[in-house]
């Protein structure tokens, strides 16, 4: 039986996945890290510096946790 962290942390994750892909240059960070390419490889790919793509995954990490405490902040809020 899951514990209430592992339905948490299920939460978490899908939420992380659906933010990544309906976010504008959440494609860069699914090509990091879901999909497992280096930063050289996506700004080869992408026709782009590395300084670029770097900066973005930089830009993309902030947002995306800005993103998921709100939402975890939510959902503490709703089970209280």
């Amino acid at each position: 039986e899951p514990t209430d962290e592992d339905l948490l942390e299920g939460r978490i994750y899908a939420e992380t996945i659906r933010t990544i892909e309906k976010t504008p240059g959440g494609e860069t960070l699914k090509a990091f890290y879901l999909d497992g390419m280096s930063v050289e490889e996506i700004a080869k790919q992408n026709r782009e510096a590395v300084g670029t793509v770097t900066a973005r995954l930089s830009r993309m990490r902030k947002k995306l946790r800005d993103i998921l405490l709100k939402k975890i902040s939510t959902w503490e809020e709703e089970a209280s």
